[in-house]
């Protein structure tokens, strides 16, 4: 195991960026900007045009493989096609960052580098230390580059980059841990105004939300009308029914997405979201649960109806 002032030897010598990295071991854990031996004086601050702060939507699920970021990418895609305003996407699952994968992106930057720069994040700051998705527009903050570096960040730390990002930008959605007692993922779930819950048709799965549930409302006092829920890899054929879930978690479906394994995974495997391709079965939950947080209209990119078949009936009608 490495020691922390290994660890921050071995960061120096990365070559890529050295200049901004760590030179000497951490004196103060709770002060990021000394990670560095050069730092930015931004005179930025959150624009003024933003009213009200913006939505922060944390993507959790209890256990691993249920699909939570599967469903954290997708929403996150097609929010951003959405709307004109910031949306930002970050990759909050320290040990096991899988965004980017997901979305076939890579940056020399991660949230490891954005973090001393928190207090001051702007427009400017973002568009440096994240980096676009081409066709939604979507801006991505990536997880560290290993498990190792995530011990860098702290919970306070996250937590003002969360609440400056949602100055600067309408939607910020989370990708989480699945790790309930990470401080982290305590503190991300804190500063959420928006939970997405993702679930499956698995009995451990839905005994551990269970438990769950009962933590963010007797402990965290998250509101239940804050809180989505997404059957994931729903089956009609399960053991377990839809309506059996809802009786035991007491609470409904916000959406279910079918079964699509073989077009999820190669979608995974490409890179390549799956609200972007024609596979409406999975396409249609995931406009009607983007609709809870960002209504459709005109400039979203939906198909408008074409008026000539009722032009044609009339020229019928009228035609001698």
């Amino acid at each position: 195991m490495l020691g922390g002032k290994d660890f921050v030897t071995f960061i120096a010598d990365v070559p890529k960026g050295s200049e901004r990295r760590v030179q000497c071991p951490l004196e103060d854990e709770t002060s990021p900007r000394k990670w560095f031996t050069q730092e930015k004086n931004s005179t930025y601050r959150a624009p003024d045009y933003v009213p009200t702060p913006g939505r922060i939507i944390a993507v959790f699920s209890t256990k691993g493989g249920v699909g939570k970021t599967f469903v954290a990418t997708n929403l996150a895609v097609l929010i951003a096609k959405r709307t004109s305003s910031h949306t930002v996407l970050v990759d909050a699952d320290l040990k096991s960052a899988d965004v980017g994968l997901h979305l076939d992106v890579e940056a020399a930057n991660s949230v490891v580098d954005l973090v001393p720069y928190a207090e001051h994040v702007d427009l400017r700051i973002l568009e440096e230390y994240s980096i676009v998705h081409r066709p939604s527009g979507l801006r991505i903050v990536l997880g560290p580059p290993t498990p190792e570096t995530a011990n860098l960040i702290l919970p306070s730390h996250f937590e003002q980059l969360l609440r400056n990002l949602s100055q600067v930008c309408r939607t910020c959605i989370v990708d989480l841990s699945t790790d309930i007692t990470c401080p982290v993922t305590v503190k991300c779930l804190e500063c959420a105004t928006d939970l997405v819950l993702v679930v499956n048709q698995d009995a451990a799965a839905l005994r551990q939300t269970k438990i769950l549930l009962h933590i963010l409302q007797n402990y965290l006092g998250l509101s239940e009308k804050n809180t989505y829920f997404v059957l994931n890899r729903y089956r009609s054929d399960a053991c377990i029914k839809k309506t059996q879930i809802e009786q035991f978690l007491r609470n409904k479906m916000t959406v279910c997405i079918p079964d699509e394994s073989v077009r999820v995974d190669a979608s995974v495997f490409q890179g390549t979201p799956v609200v972007t391709q024609q596979i409406h079965t999975i396409v249609r939950p995931f406009e009607e649960l983007a609709d809870t947080f960002v209504p459709r209209n005109v400039s979203d990119g939906s198909p408008k109806k074409n008026p000539a078949p009722v032009l044609e009936l009339f020229g019928r009608l009228f035609r001698t």
